[in-house]
């Protein structure tokens, strides 16, 4: 990882991650990419399409690729840097002050 993207904040969040074959929970999130746990092994270097369950605010379909895997317990902790994202339709913001996970993406990903 460059060093612009060690600079972007990590913020210790938990929220549900659902993909293809499964589901996690977050443990951080930042502008750049999410580190997620889950029972599914993920290879580095793969892209995943998964999506956050954002409360209270539109869910977040995100395209990444997977840097980094580690053991945690009988779980994998998966780091994947966020490629693209876009905000679910069926759950539009309006009014709403965008949840803090989608202003830390709309500073960093194009």
């Amino acid at each position: 990882m460059s060093d612009d993207r060690r600079r972007a904040e990590r913020f210790p969040m938990r929220v549900p991650v659902s993909f293809g074959g499964g589901t996690g929970t977050t443990h951080d999130v930042s502008g750049l990419g999410v580190f997620f746990e889950t029972d599914y092994p993920f290879e580095v270097g793969s892209t995943i399409d998964f999506t956050l369950v954002v409360p209270d605010t539109s869910n977040v379909q995100c395209h990444g690729t997977i840097v980094r895997m580690t053991q945690i317990r009988e779980h994998f902790g998966v780091a994947v840097e966020i490629d693209s994202y876009k905000l679910t339709e069926d759950q539009p913001v309006i009014g709403v002050r965008p949840h803090m996970i989608i202003e830390q993406f709309q500073k960093f990903v194009g």
